[in-house]
This record gives C-alpha cells, structure tokens and sequence, in this order.
C-alpha cells in the first residue's frame, strides 16, 4: 500500500476464523513480529465470544 506520501510499505492481515460458528476476527498490521502476532491473538481470544481452545496456524504461508 501507499502513504499519504505516496511511499509504498508492506501491510500484514491478521485473520482468526472460528469455522463453525463462522465468526471472523482481523487485524491489518505494519509488520510481522512475534510481538504483533501476539497482541492479535490476545486481541481476538477477548473478541470472540465464546471460549476458544484449540488454536490452528498455518505459520504465515
């Protein structure tokens, strides 16, 4: 994406999906550290609202 300064930079979509109840949780972030991996979670554990167990990744591919 561009900025308003016309600089292009990387943008990473962060997506939960609860396949069953096909809820959906997502988070457009500037970079892709444990950090801001860390915090989506977090993020969408409180989001969803039921328990969530077990967690599936596809480890960024």
């Amino acid at each position: 994406m561009q900025d308003r300064d016309r600089v292009l930079r990387k943008r990473y979509l962060y997506v939960a999906i609860d396949r069953a109840a096909r809820y959906v949780h997502l988070a457009v972030k500037d970079d892709e550290t444990t950090a801001s991996a860390t915090a989506f979670l977090a993020d969408a554990l409180g989001a969803f609202p039921f328990q969530v167990t077990p967690v599936l990744t596809d480890r960024g591919s």
